[in-house]
């Protein structure tokens, strides 16, 4: 629905991204860069997997563990518009 009304994030971020499939739907519907999350080292693993499978590169979908917005990743303050 966002697509279909024109929405066009400069970034997106999928917070507890588990297998990654709603950071590869954000990739496939727009040309953004998009970073996904898991506090658990195995769901991080799978995520990265279902990406490579999927073709993206990991400067194109950035997957990372993290305990939300308390990550490393997220100490320049940046927002996601």
């Amino acid at each position: 629905d966002l697509a279909r009304r024109g929405f066009d994030p400069a970034r997106v971020i999928d917070v507890g991204t588990g297998s990654g499939i709603l950071a590869l739907a954000a990739c496939r519907l727009w040309d953004a860069p998009v970073w996904a999350s898991d506090i658990d080292p195995e769901a991080v693993n799978v995520a990265a997997a279902h990406r490579d499978l999927n073709g993206f590169s990991p400067e194109r979908l950035k997957i990372f563990a993290g305990d939300g917005f308390a990550a490393a990743e997220f100490a320049d303050g940046a927002s996601f518009p």
